[in-house]
């Protein structure tokens, strides 16, 4: 008979603690990356959807009431939904693995990576109409670049957190011991090392790559300084002239 994963509520709610974890930290970069190269924060797309939801007279209330601070709280609240929603990724991941991923990390870290980045960059696409930087095909290959690498993070997090739990509720205890035994706590800080080595090379040669764009465009926009031209009137005075031009007889026989 072949090992099969016994779901239940608290393996579910694991997986979905350990998905809000990895989506929680996913958005705080996400936002720092975001505002660091001028692209759109695929949060906002939530937040203007509370806004939409709400009727006129409650959103000035609450305005009036609040401040700026009723905004921010709407702003955070779709924070926390975009991170929720990592969540309910892990749990998606789970369910369609059989939360077994015992020698499946590859295909959990692609599935786990694949789906947020679809819905980021769907997300770029509704706000690129208010984005300066989404103009060009430069832009959007910064953004989906860092959107990309920030879901592998997550979905690398996502993996390593899952292994252990994978294999603690297997049927067969003996292999569970053996894979338990054979796993080195050496390697799993190798991964988590590579990971954020991964990530900080990741977000730095975004950052070089929009400098770099931003250096070319700005030289390009220096060639075309027009060059300077004498508008000083030219006209020679008789007092310049060399002294045979400024003879009696020579201007007599000129005239």
């Amino acid at each position: 008979m072949t090992n099969q994963a016994i779901p239940n509520l608290n393996v579910v709610r694991k997986f979905f603690g350990y998905g809000l974890l990895s989506g929680a930290l996913a958005t705080v970069v996400a936002f720092l990356g975001t505002r660091l190269l001028g692209l759109p924060y695929p949060p906002e797309v939530i937040f203007q959807a509370l806004i939409a939801l709400v009727p006129g007279s409650i959103e000035s209330f609450a305005v009036e009431t609040f401040g700026e601070y009723a905004k921010y709280s709407a702003f955070i609240f779709a924070m926390a939904v975009y991170a929720v929603s990592y969540g309910f990724v892990a749990v998606l991941v789970g369910y369609v693995f059989h939360f077994d991923l015992r020698n499946r990390s590859r295909h959990v870290f692609a599935f786990a990576a694949a789906l947020p980045t679809v819905v980021g960059i769907a997300f770029e696409g509704v706000l690129s109409s208010r984005a300066s930087a989404l103009s060009s095909l430069s832009g959007w290959l910064v953004a989906g670049f860092f959107i990309l690498a920030v879901n592998l993070s997550y979905a690398g997090l996502l993996a390593y957190q899952a292994a252990s739990l994978s294999r603690a509720i297997v049927i067969e205890p003996i292999q569970v011991a053996r894979e338990i035994a054979g796993s080195s706590s050496s390697s799993r800080r190798a991964f988590l090392r590579k990971v954020v080595v991964g990530i900080v090379a990741t977000v730095l040669a975004v950052v070089a790559v929009r400098q770099g764009s931003n250096l070319l465009s700005s030289q390009g926009a220096g060639n075309s300084t027009p060059i300077p031209i004498n508008s000083e009137s030219t006209q020679i005075q008789p007092g310049e002239l060399p002294s045979v031009f400024r003879d009696a007889r020579i201007r007599d026989l000129v005239a």
